[in-house]
């Protein structure tokens, strides 16, 4: 985007690099956030909350 169009309303872009971490969260206003979270782009470790990846669950059961 131009500089001059920017009217403060846009999420900062993440480093790109920060991208391929696996705590990376997508924060938007589609997002919507739980009660307390400070809408943090990347988390030390995988959580579920709004905007990320679930965390790795097994499953029970055969088949």
């Amino acid at each position: 985007m131009r500089p001059d169009l920017d009217d403060g309303t846009l999420t900062p872009m993440a480093d790109p690099i920060s991208m391929l971490f696996f705590g990376y969260r997508h924060i938007s206003d589609a997002v919507l956030l739980e009660p307390g979270d400070e809408g943090e782009l990347l988390e030390p470790e995988p959580t579920g909350r709004p905007g990320s990846r679930a965390p790795h669950v097994v499953l029970p059961g055969s088949g």
